[in-house]
């Protein structure tokens, strides 16, 4: 079964990481988001919303890292493990590492481990 979010503090924290994200203040939404993970470490979003943030701070190395953790979280939910591998085939583009990022598109397409 796809890991259900514990509702209240890591929902809460999660928002504020959506807002400060959007507002630009990308340290305040990764401080958010590993407040969460501290909460709920099982849930694939959370680890995949932080990678989603290292991209944008230009730190793919530890965005394909943080992505990598999601995909063994993500067991019966074929969306979240999809976006995970995309994830780690973005981060790998970014670089420089192209042949590793068409193995990660593969595993996104066909759903791989």
């Amino acid at each position: 079964l796809p890991h259900r979010p514990a509702p209240g503090p890591t929902a809460a924290l999660a928002a504020d990481a959506a807002r400060h994200r959007a507002e630009g203040h990308l340290e305040r939404a990764a401080a958010a988001l590993e407040r969460a993970l501290g909460l709920d470490p099982a849930d694939p979003t959370l680890w995949q919303r932080l990678a989603e943030v290292r991209l944008d701070q230009g730190r793919p190395r530890e965005a394909e890292q943080l992505a990598l953790r999601s995909v063994p979280l993500t067991a019966g939910d074929a969306a979240a493990r999809r976006h995970g591998w995309l994830l780690v085939a973005r981060s790998r583009t970014r670089l420089g590492d192209q042949a590793g990022a068409r193995e990660a598109e593969e595993k996104a397409r066909v759903g791989g481990p």
